[in-house]
This record gives structure tokens, sequence and C-alpha cells, in this order.
């Protein structure tokens, strides 16, 4: 999995090992670096150095899930919903609207599969829509694990999410992704990995 694993791993042994760990103060700008090169600078300062903060991911093989779940050669992976989606403040804002994403859903049919992904508790919020979507999809909300997750998204063409986990998934499965910020601050928060775009609204910080 992530290779921050590890270091963690080893941070806590030394607390079971109840040896003395002496932090000092990590001298950057919350707002101006990326989350985990604040972790990794963190953990330098207590003798953890030399990571490599490139995520790395371990899935099902793929034939495998593709067989499974009946994926087509050449597909494109949507998730549409985050942890937030349901909620009206700011956090709300997470989200894209939805006639924008079947827009989006619609044009990219014309170009290779479409396949959905997400949660069971997603699809319930979702459900209007997708009754409503006018193209045949290949609907995953709830059909996978987290070890059969990362190999459709390493298998897809290409990914386009919200700012939620399975951006960081893709991103760090090498597959071209796209991902969609909205209130959060995408210098700290986006994926880490080559083949990453971002789009952000204007009211991101």
């Amino acid at each position: 999995m992530v290779n921050l694993e590890h270091a963690f791993r080893r941070f806590a042994n030394r607390i079971k090992a109840k040896k003395t760990i002496h932090i000092n103060h990590v001298k950057l700008n919350p707002f101006d670096v990326h989350a985990v090169e604040l972790i990794l600078a963190t953990l330098a300062q207590a003798g953890i150095d030399n990571i490599d903060g490139f995520p790395r991911l371990v899935g099902e093989e793929f034939t495998r899930v593709a067989n499974k779940l009946e994926l087509p050669e050449h597909y494109v992976v949507f998730h549409l919903a985050n942890s937030h989606s349901d909620k009206t403040d700011y956090r709300g804002h997470r989200s894209w609207p939805l006639e924008h994403w079947r827009t989006l859903i619609e044009q990219s049919a014309k170009k290779a599969a479409v396949v959905l992904i997400g949660t069971d508790a997603e699809k319930a919020q979702l459900s209007n829509f997708l009754t409503e979507l006018d193209i045949d999809v290949i609907n995953l909300f709830g059909k996978s694990s987290l070890a059969e997750l990362i190999a459709i998204l390493q298998g897809a063409r290409a990914v386009v999410t919200t700012d939620t986990g399975p951006s960081h998934m893709a991103a760090a499965t090498g597959t071209p992704t796209v991902a969609l910020f909205g209130p959060s601050d995408p210098k700290a928060l986006h994926p880490i990995r080559a083949n990453l775009i971002l789009s952000t609204s204007p009211r991101s910080t």
C-alpha cells in the first residue's frame, strides 16, 4: 500500500520500545505545501527520512476482476459522489452539479464505456440521477472490494472524480486522473502523481 505506512510502523515501533523521540518545530508553512510534505518533514525530525512520498497501491489481479465484473477493454471511470455529497453547507460544494456530470458522461460514452463507482449509500443518494440517465453505463456501486477497486481504476483509460479518496487511489495507480476541487485547498490535498489534471472552483483557496 502507501509507502508512508512503513514509516509510521517504524515510528510506532519506537514508541512501543519507549525510545525518546525528539521532534523540533517543522519549519514549513502548512498553507504552502502538500499535507504529505508536512508528514514527511515531521517524520524526518524523528530520524525517519529517505522516504518516497509517492503512493503505490497493490490491488487484485486485473484480469480476474475484469472477468468477474465483465469490464470492457476500453472504459472511463466516474466517481460522482464524496463523503459530503449530502451536506447543504459549504462542504457540499465538494460535489459537482449533476447536470454537469450528465453532460460529461454522455459525451464520454461516445468514445468509451462508462463505469460508475461508489458505495451503496452514494448509489441511494444518486438514485434519481441514475434512473434518468439516457445512456447505458456499467454500474459498480457497492460491487467491489477495496482491492478490486484498485484494479478497476488501474485498468481504466481515465478516471474523473471530485475531491475524494478514489482520486488519490486512481492517481497512485498511474491512470490519467481528473480531480475536481471545490472549497478544499488543492495545493495541500491534491493527489500526488503524474497524469493528473486539477480543476478548481474560483472559491478554492
